[in-house]
């Protein structure tokens, strides 16, 4: 692992904030888990359709889903509560990162 790789961890623990959107407004819920950076979704067909297809953030998914070479995908394991390979979220947080900072720029020149 690289210096840089550690020093995202350390501030993706500072910085992160789970919400979590139970019993609450299905149009709500669905937007705030569009806009997430990190979408975390279940084994429902919500999650691996629509909220997927729609999400702008890096997607946590048990399994993936149909759509293949996915760069902001990463899989994790629901019962032992981690991520099956660090490596490909972590891969796919500086690729979301990245975009995000060029669509900043953009807008700012305009």
């Amino acid at each position: 692992m690289r210096r840089s790789d550690g020093r995202l961890r350390n501030r993706l623990r500072k910085e992160l904030e789970v919400q979590l959107h139970i019993s609450e407004d299905t149009l709500n819920s669905m937007h705030e888990m569009i806009a997430a950076d990190v979408f975390m979704g279940s084994a429902s067909s919500m999650s691996s359709g629509p909220l997927y297809t729609l999400s702008r953030g890096v997607r946590l998914l048990i399994s993936h889903p149909p759509q293949q070479g996915d760069p902001l995908f990463a899989q994790y394991d629901s019962k032992a509560g981690r991520l099956i390979d660090p490596e490909e979220f972590f891969k796919a947080w500086k690729i979301y990162e990245a975009g995000n900072g060029h669509s900043l720029l953009d807008a700012m020149q305009r």
